[in-house]
């Protein structure tokens, strides 16, 4: 529990309401009311900028502490818990008829992000908030994948995927203005590197089914591949370091410990190059909630020692709002593996500056 040791009075209360959410034990009592009522509005703007307003909501509602709470806080956390699975429960009736658009038509896929994670490791699903359905098609199918959208009212100004960069293409809907559908064939790390991840063979290969009602199912990344994706989406990810995303593998992890295959975990990370991220996305898991890594695992992917103490995680998960996208990338930039790498990827930044200037 070190990484509690440089949270004050004030993110003690954030880091006892994950560490309640993720043991299922009762917040403690003893912070709340060292809580300041004027720290109460930067308390809300922290968790809605994390996206764990409804987790905080379930964890304080059922805690002693309630009825201490400013009345203004609790019925703000309370509204925003409800519009969210308000917002959820939408979101899910258009993930279904998409994903059975794309089964009848043969279209291969896979729901990678919040949808995905929500239905297999939250309790209830509800409590993990998302704003978008992301699905992975195979990079041909994009032509295939449009056409659908297009028939269920899903527009987008892009009509082809690239091969440049990473890229994941928004689709909107005029009749339902908050419901968004992001088509991807990769991951983030197509940035910097030719080796594919999310459009591997071996990817595709072990795709799972999860089931979502009696009837119903969605293909999902298998648990081997899904700890790496939500590693590298945890620090590379923008904005980087939500405290929802470390949340998300926390869980993921817990939940698949005693099955994980962690030797063959690591080779394959260090096969695509992906040590640093995933060491300090989970050391970061571990130092925070306890969470149980192998010491085997953080040995073989550990960086230089000046590398390990250099990621400010501590620092970035304390801010409120986003830090400049310029500031972000220089964080992030240590991260990539090899000089040949971290030059392709200021290549693909600049390209995906000036596509978005042509696009505007």
């Amino acid at each position: 529990m070190n990484e509690s040791k440089s949270f004050s009075v004030y993110n003690g209360l954030i880091l006892e309401i994950l560490r309640s959410f993720y043991e299922s034990t009762p917040v403690l009592g003893t912070i709340v009311p060292l809580i300041k009522e004027s720290q109460w509005g930067d308390i809300f703007t922290f968790l809605r900028f994390h996206k764990l307003l409804p987790i905080a909501y379930h964890v304080l509602s059922g805690s002693e502490s309630w009825e201490t709470i400013p009345n203004d806080f609790k019925q703000s956390l309370k509204q925003a818990s409800f519009e969210n699975t308000a917002l959820i429960l939408l979101l899910r009736h258009f993930m279904e008829i998409v994903a059975s658009a794309l089964e009848k038509a043969r279209i291969p896929f896979y729901i990678i992000k919040g949808p995905a994670v929500a239905l297999e490791f939250y309790r209830p699903s509800d409590l993990r908030p998302y704003t978008d359905i992301d699905i992975v098609i195979p990079f041909n199918s994009f032509g295939d994948a449009i056409a659908i959208l297009n028939d269920l009212s899903f527009s987008s100004r892009r009509k082809s995927f690239t091969k440049e960069y990473f890229d994941s293409v928004h689709f909107s809907n005029a009749q339902y203005p908050g419901i968004c559908i992001d088509l991807q064939w990769e991951s983030v790390t197509s940035i910097w590197t030719r080796e594919p991840f999310l459009s591997s063979k071996e990817v595709w290969d072990q795709i799972r089914l999860l089931k979502t009602s009696e009837s119903k199912h969605i293909p999902v990344l298998a648990p081997m591949f899904l700890i790496p994706f939500l590693c590298t989406h945890l620090v590379f990810h923008h904005p980087m370091a939500l405290l929802i995303h470390l949340m998300d593998l926390a869980l993921v992890v817990r939940d698949n410990e005693s099955d994980l295959p962690w030797d063959e975990l690591v080779r394959w990370v260090q096969y695509k190059k992906l040590g640093k991220p995933v060491y300090h996305s989970l050391t970061w898991t571990r130092d925070t909630l306890d969470v149980s890594i192998p010491p085997a695992v953080l040995d073989a992917l550990k960086p230089g020692v000046v590398e390990r103490h250099f990621f400010p995680f501590r620092r970035i998960a304390s801010r409120h709002g986003n830090m400049p996208e310029f500031l972000e990338r220089v964080i992030k930039f240590p991260l990539i593996e090899g000089w040949k790498n971290k030059t392709r990827s200021i290549t693909s930044y600049c390209e995906m500056f000036y596509q978005a200037t042509k696009d505007e």
